[in-house]
């Protein structure tokens, strides 16, 4: 079963294949993750899922860091951006856009960054969140230790006759609205499918499914025991979702259950919140007047007010598991956010301006490049913003921004300028 997803991955384009082996990778680290624990006495998935988590987004970490350095980097060029743009804010004409592309790739150019230095990051993490959903979703494709726990089970159903139809006539039938997808476009029930198909199982399911099929009764039960066990976040199945939990133990009284089921959505709201709060983002002058720096203050709000509502829907709404894993990676974040902005503020801009010059030049070298100098304006601009600041540089600083950055970034078309610019960036880092 767990092989055969590796025998048959998504041909439709190169996108869906990377995407499948993504899908493929998280299933294997979590199978390790879940062998790691069976080994101490932990045959739990709950315990799977939180160790997983951790794993996942451990492995993200340089991201994460990557992403904070831009954020630094960014809140310094925010002053020098802001100006370019309203400089050129009613200019239209062909040459205008030129020149203040022109301009905004300098300022990049000098602090040794690209204006999708954020976004790319957080664009490469989207599919494998993504797929982390999807694993989660359907653990039995690609955790082999939870569909071996089916095999008995299935083998006794090969006995029945007919037994393909009925089930899912039975299945389809369901309120359960997780097992009527799992079965809405399956034609007859394998040995591959079944696991998954029996994941989405809850309690009602389980005993249409014995008084549809008496005669295996025993196993069925004896399945069902160790999905339980399996399953059991402190009594409650992680397959089951906090909106059923509610509704099956309000009645019922367990108010210990109630809490669990209200408490996850909860608190992935409130982890949700903390994670964007921590999070560094360029403050902007409050007297800027700049639309699309006031866009995105405007949209940033939005996000801390939209995410951990949707966080509380998404746990409330989805097996427990998933809001287990959902807030878990919210708690990660946010503790690894506090310790990546501490960390950055004993980090002078500087540094991360030399050692992004430093790639930059490495690059070069490979293309076989002269390596260029860190423009000296760029480092007197860092060194006049402080912290909470957000003022353009001054009238002297600019001017000398501009002559420093037109110097490093002219031409050399003879061997005797390139033999000079190479001298005189041998004496500067001397002098340094």
């Amino acid at each position: 079963m767990y092989t055969n997803i590796l025998s048959q991955p998504v041909l439709c384009n190169i996108f869906g294949t990377i995407w499948e082996y993504i899908k493929i990778a998280l299933g294997w680290i979590m199978q390790g993750c879940y062998s790691v624990l069976d080994l101490i006495g932990i045959d739990n998935l709950a315990a799977c899922i939180i160790l997983f988590t951790i794993v996942i987004y451990s492995l993200l970490l340089p991201m994460q860091i990557k992403n904070a350095k831009f954020q630094k980097l960014n809140f310094v060029m925010n002053p020098e951006i802001q100006a370019i743009s309203k400089k050129y804010k009613n200019k239209t004409d062909n040459d205008s856009r030129m020149k203040q592309q022109q301009e905004l790739s300098d300022v990049y150019e000098r602090y040794g960054t690209s204006p999708t230095g954020g976004c790319l990051n957080s664009f490469i993490q989207l599919p494998i969140l993504f797929a982390v959903y999807r694993v989660l979703y359907n653990v039995p494709n690609y955790v082999r230790s939870i569909s071996k726990l089916f095999q008995g089970l299935i083998a006794k159903t090969g006995d029945i006759s007919g037994f393909s139809d009925k089930f899912l006539e039975m299945a389809k039938a369901s309120d359960n609205i997780l097992l009527t997808n799992s079965v809405r476009n399956i034609e007859k029930v394998t040995s591959g499918n079944l696991p998954n198909i029996f994941y989405q199982f809850r309690s009602t399911d389980w005993k249409t499914f014995t008084d549809a099929f008496p005669s295996i009764e025993k196993v069925i039960n004896s399945t069902r025991g160790t999905l339980d066990h399996v399953n059991n976040f402190f009594g409650v199945s992680i397959a089951e979702t906090p909106s059923l939990i509610l509704k099956n133990n309000w009645s019922a009284h367990h108010y210990g259950f109630v809490a669990i089921a209200i408490l996850i959505p909860v608190l992935s709201g409130v982890a949700q919140w903390l994670s964007s709060k921590v999070v560094q983002q360029p403050e902007t002058d409050k007297n800027n007047t700049d639309d699309t720096a006031a866009a995105m203050a405007s949209s940033m709000k939005m996000m801390m007010v939209v995410m951990p509502i949707f966080s509380i829907y998404i746990c409330y709404t989805l097996p427990l598991g998933i809001g287990i894993y959902w807030t878990m990676s919210a708690v990660y974040r946010t503790i690894s956010q506090l310790v990546i902005n501490k960390r950055m503020e004993k980090i002078p801009v500087e540094t991360l301006i030399a050692k992004n010059q430093e790639k930059i030049n490495k690059k070069r070298k490979k293309k076989g490049l002269p390596p260029k100098q860190v423009s000296q304006g760029a480092r007197i601009n860092t060194r006049n913003i402080k912290p909470g600041e957000t003022n353009v540089a001054s009238n002297k600083n600019k001017e000398e921004i501009r002559r420093n950055a037109s110097e490093s970034n002219k031409s050399y078309t003879s061997i005797r300028d390139r033999v000079n610019m190479v001298q005189d960036y041998n004496e500067r880092n001397k002098k340094k």
